[in-house]
């Protein structure tokens, strides 16, 4: 499961953005959108989208001071979006490494959890926790966070991995599809979305749309 969180929005100002952040999220293979600032017509544009075009992407509204609560509360992996984060491949390759060995961890509790204790399972857990301040790793659970201007320095300490889609200053929404792309190796684009009422048919030229009741 993939999460984004959106950090800094300015009412007013970000509404755009954040439906673009929420369009490209949907499409590039992410679950939800948290949020802290409730938009109807984003809401009500996205709900449109799935109904039209399938899937089940959400939109989690929060109040405001809660942003904390998610990050310490994420019993998965943490990746912070931010120019001033590690080159892209480098914090891929080790947001990748992360993964695998949680994977691999997994499996081993898997097979320890019929011949050890509660606590011994107990125990083995957590060895997925890279660094102070961040939770033990409990699943494959993927938080991508994107902000604004001003990002708190907690969320730097929290994150497992600060990556920078490059080192200039850009937008989130580009950041966020190309990360989400590299992150998958690409996948995402083989995602079905299931209840859809039109799905557009790739070709070379014209446009070419199927409607489910075909």
């Amino acid at each position: 499961m993939i999460t984004i969180l959106r950090l800094g929005e300015r009412p007013g100002r970000d509404q755009r953005i954040n439906t673009h952040l929420a369009l490209v999220s949907r499409a590039f293979g992410a679950d939800k959108l948290i949020m802290f600032f409730k938009d109807q017509s984003l809401l009500d544009s996205i709900a449109s989208v799935n109904r039209n075009f399938g899937g089940d992407f959400s939109i989690d509204v929060r109040q405001s001071g809660e942003w904390r609560a998610v990050i310490k509360q994420w019993k998965g992996f943490i990746a912070h979006l931010t120019m001033y984060g590690q080159d892209l491949d480098s914090g891929l390759t080790k947001l990748h490494s992360l993964v695998s060995s949680q994977e691999e961890t997994t499996s081993e509790l898997k097979s320890l959890e019929a011949e050890l204790s509660t606590d011994e399972v107990g125990e083995q857990r957590g060895r997925g926790n890279d660094g102070p301040g961040k939770q033990p790793i409990e699943t494959n659970d993927l938080l991508v966070i994107v902000g604004g201007e001003k990002v708190p320095a907690e969320v730097y300490s929290r994150a497992h991995v600060n990556i920078a889609v490059g080192n200039q200053p850009h937008s989130e929404v580009a950041a966020l599809a190309v990360f989400l792309d590299r992150f998958q190796h690409g996948r995402w684009a083989e995602k079905e979305m299931p209840g859809w009422k039109h799905k557009i048919i790739p070709q070379d030229r014209g446009k070419k749309v199927q409607s489910s009741d075909e």
